[in-house]
Formats: C-alpha cells, sequence, structure tokens
C-alpha cells in the first residue's frame, strides 16, 4: 500500500481541481443558464451563493468529522454526494432545482476539502516527500480556480450548460474506486459527545460572514442587509470560539492559532487566493471586454500562470532544502507583488508582457501556496490534522470570496467614475453604460458604428483604467503582507521544513 502513495497523491489532487473548479465555474456557464431558466434577480444571486455558502459553513464541522470518524469515510461520501449533485445537472428545469443542486455540492464539497489535506500528512511519512504532495495539492487548488471559468465557457460552448457540471460525474466514478483500493483510513476519536451548538454556531457564523462580504461587494460597503448579516457571523464566530475554549475536545482546536507559525500561514494562504481570485477575475473581463476575446482564447493567454504554477510546486522541495519556509514564502509573496505592477502600469498594452507576467504570477502563488500549506498542516498535532485543514480550506474560501467582493466591486466603481461620455447621450444608455463593462460592452454593440466606436473606445479606457489601478492596489497589499509576514516569523521556525536536508 505504501507503495502506492503516489497514486494516492494522484487522487487527492483530482479531488482538490474538482472542487476548486466547481468554485467558479458559473462566471461563465450563469448568462447561458439565465437565457435558459429566467430566474429571478434573487433566484441567480442564489444559485451563485449556494455554493460557497454551504461549503465555508460546513467546512469546520466536517473537518472534526473526518477527524473522529475516519478521514477516508468521509472523502468517500463527499465524493458520492458531489457526483450525485453533479448528475442532479442533467434534469434542472426551474431555478430552485439548481439552487438545491449547487447547495448539494457545497456540502459535497465540505466533506472532501479538510480531508484531502490531513490525508496527505498520513500518507507521506517521509518529510521531502509529504512536501511534494503538499505543494502539489496547493497547485491544484489553484489550477482549479484558474481553469473553471474557461473550462466552463468551452463545455457551454460545445455542448450545453449542464455539461460543465456532469463532467464531475466522469472524475467521481474515477476516484471513488482508487480511494478505496489505495488509500488508507485514519481517524482520532474523541471522548465527548458531539457538540450540536458549535455545529450550528460556526455554520451560521461561517454563511452570515460569507454572505455579508458578498453583499458588501454589490450592495456597497454601508448596506443594512450586509452589516447585519457581517454581525451576525461575527458574534455567532465568537460564541463559537468561546465554547472551544471551554472544553478539552473542541470541534476546532482554536488553540492552534496561538501557534505564530499556524496563524501566519493561515494569513499567508488567504492572502494569496485574495489576489489571485480577483486578478483572475479582473483579467477574464479584461480580455473578454476590452480585447473582445471568447472564453477559450482568454484561457489560452491565461494558460501561463497555470503552467508556471505547476513547475514552481516542482521547484518547491528543493527550495525548501535550500532556504527556511518563511524565505520562500516571502520569495513567493514579493513575486506576487511584483508581477501586479506589471498591468498597474502597462495598461492596455501588450498582451505578450502581460501574458509573461502571469507566468510569474503563477510562480510566486505555487511558492506561496505549497510553503503556506507545509505550515499549516505540520504546525497542528497529527490528531487535529482534519480540523488543521478545515481552516486552510475556510481560508482558501475566505479569500476567494473577499478577492472577488472587495477588488471587483473596487474595479466596478472605478469603471463607473472614470467613464467619459461625449454629449448629448441618452440617459438611459448612460446608465447602461455606466452599470458594469459587461453592461456597457452589450449596451453599445447594438448601437450605428459611427456612435457606437467612440462610445465602446470610452468603456474600454475606463475598464482599463480600473483594472490597472486595482492590480497596483493589490499589488501593494501584497508588499504589506510580505513585510507583516517576515516580522512574525523573523525569529521563529515555522515548520519541520525548514530542517530538510
Amino acid at each position: 500500500m505504501h507503495g502506492m502513495r503516489w497514486i494516492v497523491l494522484g487522487t487527492l489532487c483530482l479531488c482538490m481541481l474538482m472542487v476548486a473548479m466547481d468554485a467558479n465555474i458559473l462566471h461563465t456557464v450563469m448568462p447561458t443558464l439565465i437565457r435558459v431558466m429566467r430566474p429571478t434577480t434573487i433566484e441567480q444571486l442564489w444559485i451563485v451563493n449556494a455554493y460557497a455558502l454551504t461549503l465555508a459553513g460546513l467546512l469546520i464541522t466536517m473537518g472534526a468529522l473526518s477527524d473522529r470518524h475516519g478521514r477516508r469515510r468521509l472523502l468517500l461520501w463527499g465524493l458520492a454526494v458531489f457526483g450525485v449533485a453533479s448528475l442532479m445537472a442533467g434534469w434542472i428545469h426551474q431555478p430552485w432545482q439548481a439552487i438545491a443542486c449547487r447547495g448539494l455540492l457545497g456540502i459535497g464539497g465540505a466533506m472532501i476539502m479538510p480531508n484531502i489535506l490531513s490525508l496527505i500528512r498520513n500518507t507521506f511519512t517521509d518529510p521531502r516527500e509529504r512536501t511534494i504532495a503538499l505543494s502539489a495539492c496547493g497547485v491544484a487548488g489553484c489550477v482549479g480556480a484558474a481553469v473553471g471559468p474557461v473550462l466552463g465557457g468551452a463545455l457551454v460552448q460545445v455542448f450545453n450548460w449542464q455539461a460543465a457540471f456532469l463532467i464531475n460525474v466522469v472524475v467521481v466514478l474515477v476516484a471513488i474506486p482508487l480511494v478505496v483500493t489505495t488509500v488508507q483510513e485514519s481517524s482520532s476519536p474523541g471522548n465527548r459527545r458531539w457538540d450540536w451548538t458549535s455545529v450550528g454556531l460556526s455554520f451560521v457564523g461561517m454563511t452570515a460572514l460569507v454572505q455579508a462580504i458578498k453583499l458588501m461587494g454589490k450592495s456597497g460597503w454601508l448596506s443594512v442587509e450586509a452589516l447585519a448579516l457581517f454581525a451576525m457571523g461575527i458574534s455567532s464566530l465568537a460564541w463559537f470560539v468561546r465554547r472551544q475554549l471551554a472544553t478539552d475536545d473542541p470541534l476546532l482546536d482554536v488553540r492552534l492559532f496561538g501557534l505564530r507559525s499556524f496563524s501566519v500561514g493561515i494569513f499567508v494562504y488567504a492572502m494569496v487566493m485574495f489576489a489571485l481570485s480577483s486578478t483572475i477575475y479582473l483579467a477574464s473581463q479584461w480580455l473578454q471586454f476590452v480585447y473582445l476575446l471568447s472564453p477559450v482564447d482568454t484561457g489560452f493567454w491565461l494558460l501561463p500562470a497555470t503552467a508556471s504554477a505547476l513547475l514552481g510546486a516542482l521547484a518547491v522541495p528543493y527550495c525548501l532544502q535550500h532556504w527556511n519556509v518563511r524565505d520562500v514564502m516571502l520569495a513567493g509573496m514579493v513575486c506576487i507583488a511584483m508581477t501586479l505592477f506589471v498591468p498597474g502600469m502597462n495598461g492596455s498594452g501588450s498582451l505578450l508582457l502581460f501574458s509573461v507576467s502571469l507566468a510569474f504570477l503563477g510562480a510566486g502563488v505555487s511558492l506561496c501556496l505549497s510553503s503556506a500549506t507545509t505550515v499549516v498542516i505540520m504546525a497542528a498535532p497529527a490528531e487535529r490534522a482534519g480540523s488543521a485543514a478545515a481552516v486552510q480550506s475556510t481560508a482558501y474560501e475566505i479569500g476567494n470570496v473577499l478577492g472577488i467582493a472587495v477588488i471587483g466591486s473596487g474595479a466596478a466603481a472605478m469603471y463607473s467614475h472614470a467613464v467619459r461620455l461625449p454629449e448629448g447621450i441618452a440617459d438611459s444608455l448612460a446608465g447602461s453604460i455606466r452599470i458594469s463593462v459587461g453592461e456597457g460592452v452589450a449596451a453599445v454593440a447594438s448601437l450605428p458604428q459611427e456612435t457606437g466606436v467612440p462610445l465602446k473606445k470610452a468603456v474600454n479606457l475606463a475598464f482599463d483604467h480600473a483594472f490597472s489601478t486595482s492590480s497596483f492596489v493589490l499589488g501593494c497589499m501584497m508588499l504589506g503582507a510580505a513585510m507583516l509576514t517576515f516580522v512574525l516569523l523573523r525569529d521563529r521556525p515555522a515548520t519541520e521544513a525548514e530542517r530538510l536536508t
């Protein structure tokens, strides 16, 4: 069984890739789904958010369940739920069915994600091999996040929107037999009764917090509903933390955050996902709306980020043998920051230069996520591997949501402010153009050439300004995060990875 550990790694990376793709695949599937099913605005919101809310709300609970009752067992249940939910897509005809399907996918994803990293820790006992395995898993998550929208667009273009979900069924049918035959069971049974109050508090707290962030990105940071949900989320999580500190067998060992290396690893992971998700989100719009590229062509120009991330994963074990993990994380964060300054200064210049900068972005992301994963998983005790992995998965989700909400809404506001329309444009047309770059491109496309060309140029210039400014701000944020990481880990070893020789 030990000799099949690399097959185990391939299986677990495949699971991570599938879950990460589904988090972002609706970016390109949603327009077709809206045309087919005609959901209301509220229904559209729930179709998009159901996956993220159930995933974020259940990660902590599923991590604790896997520690107590078996990590492989819960992974298999998660794959089964994910496969059934994906298969349901073929019979969806009503918006409520799409919402239920996405919610079920979130439940399956919450069962899968914490167990991938904890099973890697138990499968790979050699520190160097474990570092390689954790690096590969981190890259699989990055690749899934980047490929999801492009793959969704390609499948919709060739087949239909259901195909974007049915592809998961194929992955599940391959993964389940491999997990059954190659992965060994592991668990750390608890001594106390299951704490249902903590389960409810973690679910309410995380779902309210994620939904508040999403609403703040769409409705403004002073939205009454968003602030109310934010207060509910924070208060529920504070109560949850208090309960965990008062028990000897907590659902989530929040004392892990007392380990500086663990907390810094989580912070770095969330920051990198914040930068990656917002960059890919804005770059996809920039390429499709400013350069009028198809989803497939957009994927081609984004491909260097994926390719370099894969190559970077292979370099991480070598890097950790020759430098300590703090320096590897810092190098990755500085690389990401410098990369983000390129579109900030380049604007609508060379696509080739932009694509080359994405190659450095992918390498930096790979260095950061791989080393941060190693820090988080190895800082936690083995019996809490599932809980540690759940916290990291939560950081992944929070960083992903925050990046799109904060930077995406900021870019939208900058675009609306930067649009310079000629005199005499009808108020209704001007209002449509200022809503978003997508609405602007759609509104201009139907106009005669003599009117549409100058308006299209105004839309392009405005969004180009928003994209470059957002990238520059992101670069500054990553530099600040790198300096903070250096200060916090300046005199403290992070993990056994630093001692690899």
